[in-house]
Formats: C-alpha cells, structure tokens, sequence
C-alpha cells in the first residue's frame, strides 16, 4: 500500500493451512515453453484493480482461495485467488482502511481504518458482523488469533486493544503506541512494532511485557511471527529487515537489499522464506537460513505497502499505493504470450472446439476474437453497453454467445464477426451461458435468480427456469443436451429437464455455488462452491448425499490419444495423465462461472485474462 508520509502499515498476516494439489506434484513438473522466448517469465500471475485508492492492506485466507484487500477508498474487496475475480466488496468504514486480516477459519474478516473502528465482516454474506469502538485514532494493525476467539489492534492513540472476537467486548487495552500486530501461531504471544525503533513481544493473556527488541535505526512498520513461534521478522523505515530469536531476543541477522522504507513483512508457512514489501516499488523474496535474496520481484508502479504467503507457499499477493494487487508465482513459471486488445478488466474466456481461437469478454462491453496460435487480434465484437461477464463457443466453432451485465444475451458469427441475434429477456446482469452441445439451444444465468432456454437459430426464448433465490452464477447443459444444471448464491444447484422445463431436483448446500459441470458421460453433476469445496452427485440416485472429493486421488478425466489432460478434483490446475498413468502437474485453471474463464481442450495450450485487461497464452510442451 502506497502512503505518505507518517502512514502505518499492517503486519500479521495470515498464510493459509490448505495445501493446493500443485505442491504435492510440484517436484514433476515439466513445462516447456514458447519458441524464441526466454526460459523465464515475469512471475506476477494476475493484477487486480478495483479499488480508487492506495491499497493498504492484502492478506490469504488460511484455505488459499481468496485474498481481502483494503484500501484508502474506505472499502475493503474479497477476490477470488485463482481467477482474480472480486466476490464482493465490503463497505462500512467512513476513513481509509489501514489494515485488514482473515480468521484462521476463513469465515470472518477484520478491517481496522482511520474512522478509529474495527470491523468484523461474514465472509460468505459479506454482512458487517459487528463495529469494535474503543480507539479514539486511527487503527493501522489488526490481526486474529489462531483459535479465531480474539482480535488484536493497534492505533495512532497509543494504544493496543485486544477484542473477544464472538461478543466484540474489550477483553483489555494496553497503554502503547504501536504501527504493527501480529499474534503468534500459538496465539500465547502478541508482537508490536514502534515508532521508537523497537519490537515488543507481550504475555497475550496477561498483557504483562516479555521483552524489547532493539536493532533498528528507524519506526518499525510491520512485525510477523513464524509458524512455529520461533522467531519474529519485522520491517522498518531504516529499508531493512530483521530476524529475531523470540526465546533469546538476539538479533539473528539483518537484510538489505530495499531502497525504500519497509511496511511490511511476512514468513512463508514452511518459516523457509521472508516476503518483504518496500517504497522502492518492489517485493523481496528472502532465506531465512542464509539470509540471502532469493528473488526481486518488480511490477508495481508505487509503493508496496502488504505482502502475504499463500500457505503452500508458491504465491505471494502484495497491494500498492498504485492502486493494484498483484498475486506472484514464487517459483518460475511457464513462459507467457501478451495479448493485448482490451480497455478493461478480461471477465471471461473460451477457447472455441477446435483449439484454433479464443473468445474474451471485458468490461469495456466488447468480445474479443483471438488466433490462439499466433495471439493476434481476429476481430472486436461491439454490440453490448455493459461489461461482458461470460462467453461460450457453439460446439462447431461457428458461432459465439456472450453475456452481459446489461441484462442481454448476444449471439455472434465467430467467422465474420457479424452480430446473429441479441436477446432480451432477463431482468438481473447475465453471468453465466453455455451452448447445448447440438447447438441448438443456448442457456443463461442471471442475477434475476432466473435460467433462460433459447433457440441458437431464432433468438426466441423457449422458457424460463425459476427455482433459485439468489443469482445464478453457473450454468451447464448435460452432453446429451437433455438437462441443464445451474448454481446459485442461494447454496443450492437446480437440475432441469430441457424439454419440460420442470424442476428435476434441488440439492442443498452450505456454500454459495461458484460452478457446476455434468461429467462427459452424464452419470454424474459435479458442484464447486465458494469455499473451495467440490461435490459429486450421482444423476441416478440424487436422493444419496453427494461425495466429497478429495485431491488427488481423483480425477476427471477427458482422452486425448494415447496420453490425456485431466482436471483436478479441487479444479485448480491441469494435469497432464501419460498411458502408463503418471501424472504431471502442468499449471492451475481458473475456475469456470468466476469471472475468469479458461476452457481447455486437447492440444497444449492454456488463455487466461487478468484485471488489466491482458489476455495470456502459455504453450505447454509434454
């Protein structure tokens, strides 16, 4: 986060317990990469830009599917961490918010702001839980403890608050200016940097002082523990970076490397690495056994003011006074093709059958039609007057349908570029489609909680499925073309008979559904919700619970020769399947229904779209 002159900056962020399927195949890797190109790649995966303002504060929920972000703008913004997409935004405070952190659960969010408030917030809902009021100034540093009962802040009154996090009572306010929290992982300790160069560890239960650290030159902005409570880093206005002995109080080594004030630091989950964010605009990856630099990531246009571990450790998200957050690949990744067309954020993507083009949908309202092969721009699609949030290939790559946020469904020739058919219909935004793998019908969802049925040739609409009470964010139809599937925010997935229209079977869930998708050979609906979770249903007997997949021992699967590319069960990422059964991790896939979409078909390429409005094609070579 960006600031000026005496701003305070957050610490304590989180890094999440629930490892994705790619570290565990992470030592297979094999990705080659495009021909007369480097063998190294910028490694920022996706920059998200929504906010007005510097942006303070960034930190992971614990299960790596989602990052918060809280900016001068007053608002704090949850986003999808795998497509980029932003779930919601949150907004409440009345002054720039300082600091935010996720509980260790994932189910809540604290935000502390210069309005004096912390704020906790449902991360499902996005409803304000409740208002903590106790400061009399700004709260630059809030964190949870790991049992998620107790919240922590620190404010410019020279004050440190501890909060029971259920009641929103004040459990005891210490007497103490402080820039920066952080609870340790046994949530025994509290850690607290000072505009008197110091790091003070504290009792968290008697609130008594342990010791002071002395080392720095200059205000401590930002403190973090390590996962296993061992050690302390802290980041400083002096541009460098400590590592302390929490047991001893010793100095273990001091790093230089910024050019620019530190306001914030963080361990990786392992306690292996530092991230480091500084003023000089870039994000230092550091050893912590070395203490060597490992890696300067550079991306940001101004100040980096958080940085945060995913928990695997292979992503890092750092939010700028340039208003972005940027999510790192930590370790190199597969060589990328820019495309460039857009003049907004790329919503939505689609690779058309025969691997040969790729569709984007921006909120610039336009589709673009691109060579997957050669990455140039075919043609520009303009026709809708809203943000395109979704578009699909008909199965014969003639045709194109896209969905907009000004409540209309438009059809278009993917050869010429000519507008088929515009149709009108639903009263909410259109978030999701999808063609009948005939091409005779289309399907969309809608914010109006409705799925329309349309006819790809006339335009008419054959019939409205109402049964959701919330948005619908993903529809499918089964490869037989005679059910559709959809999910909705309202935590249930709808299966449908095309034909009749009527309502086949409602299942319930605890999560609102970000996904759906009917198994090729339509025995089975398999559902992803916004925790993460997926669920497979047996179309045969829906009245069994479903089953609860768990990486990686299963897999859905599509052949492609005597090899095949498979999807992980937690939809994350490729793998690449050989004919005597090995699997190779390839890369991660964006999920479909967010507001990222990849679709992947045989041959070796993968497209996806960033918030800036760039699309990306990396070429896999087995």
């Amino acid at each position: 986060m960006k600031l000026g002159g005496s701003q305070v900056y957050n610490s304590g962020l989180a890094f999440a317990p629930d490892c994705a399927l790619y570290e565990q195949y992470k030592s297979q890797l094999n990705v080659g990469v495009l021909r007369g190109r480097a063998h190294a790649w910028e490694p920022c995966l996706s920059i998200l830009r929504e906010h007005m303002g510097p942006v303070q504060s960034v930190a992971f929920s614990h299960d790596s599917t989602m990052i918060v972000s809280g900016s001068y703008d007053n608002t704090v913004c949850i986003w999808d961490a795998v497509t980029g997409s932003l779930i919601r935004k949150l907004e409440g405070h009345n002054e720039s918010v300082q600091s935010v952190a996720f509980s260790h659960d994932s189910t809540m969010i604290a935000s502390g702001s210069s309005d004096s408030n912390v704020c906790i917030w449902d991360v499902v809902t996005g409803s304000l839980i409740r208002k903590l009021e106790g400061h009399i100034g700004s709260v630059w540093s809030v964190a949870f403890s790991h049992d998620s009962t107790t919240i922590v802040s620190g404010s410019f009154d020279s004050t440190v608050c501890i909060w029971d996090a259920v009641t929103g009572s004040l459990i005891r306010k210490l007497d103490y200016f402080v820039w920066s929290v952080a609870f340790s992982h046994d949530s025994t300790m509290m850690a607290s940097g000072s505009s008197e160069s110091t790091v003070c560890i504290w009792d968290a239960v008697t609130g008594s002082l342990i010791r002071k650290l002395e080392g720095h030159n200059d205000s401590v902005h930002s403190v973090a523990f390590s996962h296993d409570s061992t050690m302390i880093v802290s980041g400083s206005y002096d541009n460098t970076v400590c590592i302390w002995d929490v047991v001893t109080g010793s100095l273990i080594r001091k790093l230089e490397g910024h050019n620019g004030y530190v306001p914030s630091v963080a361990f990786s989950h392992d306690s292996t690495m530092i991230v480091s964010g500084s003023s000089d605009s870039t994000v230092c990856i550091w050893d912590v056994v070395t203490g060597s630099l490992i890696r300067k990531l550079e991306g940001h246009n101004d100040s980096v003011q958080s940085v945060a571990f995913s928990h695997d450790s292979t992503m890092i998200v750092s939010g700028s006074s340039d208003r972005t957050v940027c999510i790192w690949d930590v370790v190199t990744g597969s060589h990328i093709k820019k495309l460039e067309g857009h003049n907004g954020y790329v919503l939505s993507m689609a690779f058309s059958h025969d691997s040969t083009m790729i569709a984007s949908g921006s909120s610039d309202s336009t589709v673009c039609i691109w060579d997957a092969v050669t990455g140039s721009l075919i043609r520009k699609l303009e026709g809708h007057n809203d943000s395109v949030h979704s578009v699909a290939f008909s199965h014969d790559s003639t045709m194109i349908v896209s969905g907009s946020f000004d409540r209309t469904v438009c059809i278009w020739d993917a050869v010429s570029g000519s507008p088929i058919k515009k149709l009108e219909g639903h009263n909410g935004y259109v978030r999701s489609m999808a063609f009948s793998h005939d091409r005779t019908m289309i399907a969309s969802g809608s914010s109006d909680s409705t799925v329309c049925i349309w006819d790809a040739v006339t335009g008419s609409l054959i019939r409205k499925l109402e049964g959701h009470n919330d948005s619908v964010w993903s529809v499918a139809f089964s490869h037989d073309s005679t059910m559709i599937v959809s999910g909705s925010s309202d935590k249930t997935v709808c299966i449908w008979d095309v034909v009749t229209g009527s309502l086949i079977r409602k299942l319930g869930l605890n999560h609102h559904m970000k996904s759906v998708a009917f198994s090729a050979d339509g025995f089975h609906v398999v559902t992803h919700n916004f925790k993460g979770s997926c669920h497979m249903w047996s179309i045969a007997d829906l009245s069994k619970p479903p089953i609860l997949l768990s990486p990686p021992q299963q897999f859905s699967s599509h052949q492609a020769t005597s090899s095949s590319y498979i999807l992980s069960i937690d939809l994350n990422q490729i793998i690449h399947k050989t004919s005597n059964g090995q699997r190779t991790s390839l890369c991660y896939l964006p999920d479909l229904g967010s507001s990222i979409y990849c679709h992947v078909r045989s041959g070796e390429k993968l497209a996806f779209g960033t918030e800036k409005g760039d699309l990306y094609i990396v070429v896999l070579h087995l």
